[in-house]
């Protein structure tokens, strides 16, 4: 890399001299999970610039709308912080949807990204790719701003000879190697800095040998769970030593890694509080009556505070979010005292058993009264509306849930995969028990209990209730979803097996809202809970319909 800037500063060229002026930067995946000041935290790390996911042709509608929006660019921007987009494409497939991804990427630019990365990977090894390859960067350099298109792939290219180098470097202005040395054995001493450092001469000399002259970020990876992680001394180093480099990438909330604890601009440390001393969990609807018994006040730290937090949040008294501490901290402070003058208790801050059970009055005066199914033929809309009212109250695994106990006989009372269960309780309960039937646990022409996910789709094939996944088609609400997770063409035959399911409810855009059970698997909800998803319709195989009309006999 010091040769390349070397030979770099020699040259006139405006745009090549403007290229040395990149800044330090980082790399975020998933907006929504890494931590909540993420805009102050990339401030005090002096950062100018992240490369944003805003695309990826496994996803359905490839555009990620949901984190690239203007109003989440110019955040950034007003925070001086620059935004490049980055995508994955041929995302474990062999061909891809050009005009998708040309239309996601002027998605993206009219958001306000100043610059983007392709991102491919073991896919384009296959020379199958390498012309539809050619299309889409050829079509983008027409519309990315001009000396801002790169790609990105593996950091040792000779280990990856198959990929098109020659063809990535004729189109693109810039390279992004994943020079992720945590993660490399190639070279032939133990893990080691010392060892590192050749590692990563040896990834820039492969390129220069190559003949692959564009102008070279690196990547440095710093990733929660590498056998041999970096440390935050190392990886500054790297990021003095390589004008324009970056880090991928930033952590999720409560995850290791080091981006957080270096400067991009000087060599300033820089602690993470968050990580360090402030955990976070996903919010859900509490529990009534609230479960905690000891007084709380400023100070305080447990599951009890994290309860209390929800259930102000819930309440309005906290600003809602997907992340929750579990630290009482001024912010509480200030919610509980604001709830209690507007629940006419003593106004203290501490949360006692006056408080206590007012907040739990009011959280049962805002929730919506669940109306018992009534005897009749099925509707789906009203059983649509039957299953989200009890899904969306994020109800975790337990040996004694309800979903779970009429296969208790047969499986036992341990963890076990549930959503099939919570599909058949859900069907039991708003159509067979109101006209006094129960839904057999397994009819005779199927191999096993309704607690299989294909068990099911036999069922709704046998019924001829089933139809295929295609483009274009929505079900009804209260229709049931099968999932294939590894599902990459929809239009392929079924595999008959099948990851998931659950029950959709609408659509949002081309999003399938579906309750599910089983779901939401995390450090917090180990054996998941029930939960509202939007799913893209790759990962969808078909789904079961039950005749509007249809009554047990």
């Amino acid at each position: 890399m010091i040769a390349v800037l070397n030979t770099e500063k020699k040259r006139s060229h405006k745009n090549r001299r403007k290229i040395m002026e990149h800044p330090n930067g980082v790399w975020i995946w998933n907006l929504a999970d890494i931590r909540r000041d993420y805009l102050d935290a990339l401030i005090n790390a002096q950062c100018k610039r992240v490369y944003l996911k805003v695309l990826d042709d496994a996803s359905s509608g490839i555009f990620w709308g949901w984190q690239c929006t203007p109003d989440i660019i110019n955040s950034f921007k007003a925070s001086g912080i620059e935004v490049w987009g980055w995508g994955y494409i041929f995302d474990r497939r062999s061909s891809t949807t050009t005009s998708g991804i040309i239309d996601a990427l002027r998605r993206a630019i009219g958001c306000g990204i100043q610059g983007f990365v392709f991102d491919v990977e073991q896919e384009v090894e296959f020379s199958s790719t390498h012309s539809q390859l050619r299309e889409i960067l050829v079509r983008a350099k027409e519309i990315i701003p001009n000396g801002c298109l790169g790609y990105t792939s593996f950091g040792a290219p000779n280990y990856h000879s198959k990929v098109p180098w020659k063809m990535l470097n004729e189109i693109c202005d810039l390279q992004f190697p994943q020079i992720y040395y945590e993660l490399f054995t190639f070279g032939s001493g133990d893990p080691s800095p010392t060892e590192n450092k050749a590692e990563v001469k040896e990834c820039l000399q492969q390129h220069k040998e190559m003949g692959l002259d564009k102008p070279i970020l690196p990547i440095w990876g710093s990733e929660s769970g590498s056998k041999y992680p970096t440390t935050a001394i190392e990886l500054q180093g790297y990021l003095d030593e390589y004008s324009g480099s970056s880090v991928w990438r930033i952590p999720d909330a409560g995850k290791g890694g080091e981006a957080w604890r270096c400067s991009y601009h000087g060599n300033k440390m820089i602690p993470d509080p968050i990580v360090e001393l402030d955990p976070v969990r996903d919010y859900q609807d509490v529990a009534i009556p609230l479960k905690f018994s000891r007084p709380l006040k400023l100070g305080s730290k447990g599951d009890d505070v994290y309860i209390l937090i929800c259930a102000l949040m819930e309440l309005g008294y906290l600003k809602k979010d997907t992340k929750v501490t579990n630290v009482f901290n001024i912010n509480v402070d200030d919610a509980v005292r604001w709830a209690q003058r507007k629940l006419q208790v003593e106004v203290d801050g501490e949360v006692g058993l006056e408080t206590k059970k007012a907040l739990e009055e009011a959280i049962r005066k805002i929730r919506p009264i669940i109306q018992p199914p009534t005897s009749g033929s099925f509707n789906g809309a009203k059983f649509a509306d039957f299953c989200e009212s009890i899904l969306s109250q994020n109800i975790p695994w337990s040996r004694n849930i309800d979903f779970i106990q009429p296969f208790v006989s047969t499986l036992g009372r341990g963890s076990w995969h549930w959503c099939g269960a919570t599909v058949y309780w859900l069907i039991n309960e708003f159509l067979y028990k109101p006209n006094g039937k129960t839904m057999q646990l397994q009819y005779p022409e199927m191999e096993a209990t309704f607690a299989l996910v294909e068990a099911s789709q036999q069922y709704f094939q046998n019924e001829g209730w089933y139809e295929d996944n295609r483009d274009g088609y929505v079900p009804p609400a209260g229709a049931i979803v099968i999932f294939d997770w590894d599902q990459v063409n929809i239009n392929a035959p079924d595999q008959n097996y099948d990851s998931h399911i659950g029950v959709f409810l609408r659509m949002n855009g081309d999003l399938f809202v579906c309750g599910e059970g089983n779901t939401d698997r995390s450090d917090s909800y180990p054996d998941g809970r029930t939960a509202i998803r939007e799913r893209p319709r790759q990962l969808i195989q078909g789904f079961g319909i039950i005749p509007e009309g249809w009554m047990p006999t």
